[in-house]
């Protein structure tokens, strides 16, 4: 006989009536944030891309900004903004290594301290 008790979305209790195990109790780890959503990468300037998106989360540190290009499955950490900022500029003038008619998709997560939540959607743009 399996019994499991559900907290919210977690199994907290796990019983199992059987000859050797008669009860055993644990909880699944979760971040403590939900994940910023409703990622936006916006091209419509020309020369860089502008990303927003909803902050979910209230005790954050801030936010860390990714970025691969189209095509590769390599990300790299290229900005980190602080607490309840819900835009970014990615910008030719202030990171010279964007190039035109190249898609470039994004993603963000939020932080606080060495704690992450998971990340957002994926959003992409075309340099101009």
């Amino acid at each position: 006989l399996d019994i499991y008790r559900i907290d919210g979305t977690r199994v907290v209790d796990y019983r199992f009536q059987g000859p050797y195990v008669t009860y055993i109790r644990f909880a699944i780890a979760e971040s403590p944030f939900v994940s910023p959503d409703s990622l936006i990468a916006d091209n419509t300037v020309s020369c860089r891309i502008t990303l927003t998106w909803k902050d979910n989360t209230e005790s954050e540190d801030g936010f860390l900004i990714e970025r691969r290009e189209s095509g590769s499955q390599t990300r790299a950490q290229i900005a980190s903004v602080g607490q309840n900022v819900t835009s970014y500029t990615n910008a030719y003038v202030t990171d010279g290594t964007l190039r035109g008619g190249v898609t470039y998709c994004y993603r963000v997560r939020a932080y606080k301290g060495t704690t992450y939540s998971t990340y957002s959607n994926e959003s992409c743009a075309v340099k101009q």
